[in-house]
């Protein structure tokens, strides 16, 4: 009873009340887990499985190519549609070691 008092509520509005924000989430989960030290742990522990699972199923530059395929195909998209002139075509901004 007293983690609910601390929760901040989600009220209908634009989107209905069981639709809420991130900005709803990230309150919700911090008092949560200041409140459930338990579940804080749990939680981290979960964070840092994701974190390498995501690393080991997606490699980095296997992630880092298929980003500049990606970037590379909606340049061609756009220029097939006419929507962007002729001037030379922007690189893909980012490398792996600004992506680690």
């Amino acid at each position: 009873e007293r983690l609910r008092g601390n929760l901040p509520i989600n009220k209908p509005g634009k989107r209905p009340g069981y639709v809420p924000l991130a900005t709803h989430f990230n309150p919700t989960m911090s008092t949560i887990g200041s409140m459930v030290p338990l579940l804080a742990v749990a939680m981290g522990e979960m964070d840092r499985l994701k974190h390498t699972k995501q690393q080991v199923t997606h490699p980095l530059r296997e992630y880092v190519a298929e980003c500049k395929a990606e970037w590379e195909s909606y340049i061609r998209a756009f220029k097939g549609r006419g929507m962007v002139d002729d001037r030379p075509e922007p690189p893909y901004p980012y490398t792996e070691s600004m992506v680690q």
